[in-house]
Order: C-alpha cells, then structure tokens, then sequence
C-alpha cells in the first residue's frame, strides 16, 4: 500500500493501460480459441457455439489476463520489497564500514600527531635540560671564580701581615722575645685554620711542613742562631701561601 499511494498519476495511468492491454490480449487470443472450437463443432457435431459461449470465454479470458497481470506484478513487488531491505542493509554495512575507515584514519593520524608531539616534548625536555645544566655549571664556574679570588684576596692579607712581622724581626736580630713568638706563632695559627677550612687539610699541611732558607736583611750583621730559625720559618710561610696563590689562580 505504501508502494501504491507513492505512484504519481501518470504512473497509475500507464500501470492501468498494462492491465487492459493484458486482459485485451488474452481476450482476442480467448476469441480466436472459441472461433475454432465453433468451427470443429460445425464440421464435426454440426452445431456451432452459441453467443452466451463466445460472452463467457472472452470475460474470462479478460479477466483471467488481468489477473495473470496483477500476480505478475504483485510477484514482482514481494520481490523489490525482499531486495529492497537487503539493498538497504548493503548499502547500510557499507556506509559503517566507510565510517569505520575513517575514524580508523583519524585514529592513526591522532596517533601520528601524539607520537610527534611526545617526541617534541622529548626534544624540549632534553633541551631545557641542557640549558640548565648549562646554566648551573656556569654558576659554579662564577661561584667557584669568586671563591678562589677571595681566598687569593685573603691569602694576600696574610702575605702583607707578614710584612710587620719582618720588620719586628729584623730589629732583633740579637734575641727574639716572646712577645715577637706568641705574635707569629698566633699568625701562623690563624692561617693555618683559614687555609685547612677552605681549601682542605692536604694545603694546610703543605704551609704546616713549610721551610728553606732565607737570605738574611742587608743590615744584619750579626744575629743569633734563635732569630734565623724564626726568620727562615716566616720566609718559608710566606713562600707556601705565594705558592698556593698562584694555584688559585689557574
């Protein structure tokens, strides 16, 4: 019924045309087949067919040609309404498998886009990394620069101090007293401790085994076997910390 209200009037008209042209097709042939059985009842039983006959067989053929129609296109229309479903179902799966496709596509392409941008996540990482790394070595580099010149500047504080305590030497050449003593041995402490604090007990022992000959003030004469050791001990202090300048300074 669907099929049928979904004919325009043009397409009803010529499906009635077919109809008639069907049941007046096997009307003529239904005549004709009458007009030779009357001709046999003629020839052979000397009667002939009569008017209600011929009436009866040409409805019938008639109608039996409109209904051999109608069955062939009711056949026909079971048959487009089997393949339509299965056309639809067709057409259907095929449109899902195109969609499949393409989500398939778009899958692998966001897979492509992520693995690119882990990769440049990788990239970056490593790179910032390395800038850090960079970064903190020159901090150490500046750090450990500073470091050293302040130590240079303080070693070279001693160095001066060392200086004064010469002087007071030289002036007595003849008997160190003790407060001459306690005055280096208490320099000799203090620079001790800072070289054992920053640079390490290795330095420290270096200027504490320090020693060597010294040549003495143009103005001495005479002195007492006492002074030179001390004059030789604070030479051979200031002579371990030049030394130790000049490593901090590489």
């Amino acid at each position: 019924m669907d099929e049928l209200s979904s004919l325009s009037f043009g397409e009803r008209f010529s499906d009635l045309g077919i109809f008639l042209m069907y049941g007046l097709l096997f009307m003529v042939a239904g005549g004709a087949m009458m007009t030779v059985i009357d001709i046999a009842e003629r020839l052979i039983l000397s009667r002939k067919v009569t008017k209600t006959q011929y009436g009866l067989a040409l409805g019938l053929t008639f109608f039996l040609g409109l209904f051999l129609q109608w069955e062939g296109a009711t056949r026909n229309l079971n048959i487009l309404k089997t393949e339509s479903p299965v056309n639809e179902l067709q057409a259907s799966i095929k449109m899902k498998d195109s969609q499949l496709l393409d989500k398939d596509n778009l899958i692998r392409d966001l897979k492509r886009e992520k693995d690119l941008l882990v990769l440049r996540n990788e990239a970056l990482t490593k790179d910032a990394d390395s800038k850090s790394r960079r970064i903190d070595q020159l901090e150490h580099n500046f750090n450990d620069k500073a470091r050293r010149q302040s130590i240079r500047n303080q070693l070279g504080k001693f160095q001066g101090e060392t200086e004064d305590l010469d002087k007071e030497l030289a002036v007595s050449q003849m008997g160190v007293q003790p407060p001459l003593i306690a005055k280096i041995t208490i320099w000799e402490k203090k620079v001790l401790d800072y070289i054992s604090r920053e640079l390490g007990e290795s330095e420290a022992g270096t200027f504490r085994m320090a020693e060597g000959e010294r040549a003495l003030p143009s103005h001495v004469n005479s002195y007492m076997p006492q002074w030179r050791d001390w004059w030789e001990r604070l030479g051979a202090k200031k002579a371990a910390i030049e030394k130790l300048k000049d490593q901090l300074g590489r």
